[in-house]
């Protein structure tokens, strides 16, 4: 019975710490990304990064707006199928 225990928290020590690993490279990689460059380029790339969120915003409103529609028909025909 003991053994059994321990061979769990000795597991459950080891994915914990796995996990932890992991999340801290993540965490590593994200702060690596978001540094800000030395040269001169990168006023180019964030121009052209702001071009990009603007062209993609109108789409992505429009994809939620159908979204909600079909979710709004989608109730008012359970309704509907509720008073009959």
């Amino acid at each position: 019975m003991r053994a059994k225990f321990l061979v769990r928290m000795i597991l459950l020590g080891a994915f914990a710490v796995g996990v932890y690993h992991s999340c801290k490279l993540r965490m590593r990689r994200r702060t690596n990304k978001r540094r800000p460059e030395s040269s001169g380029t990168a006023d180019t790339k964030n121009k052209g990064a702001v071009a990009q969120v603007s062209q993609t915003a109108p789409k992505l409103d429009e994809i939620i707006d159908r979204m909600i529609k079909r979710e709004h028909d989608e109730i008012a025909a359970f309704d509907s199928t509720a008073n009959h």
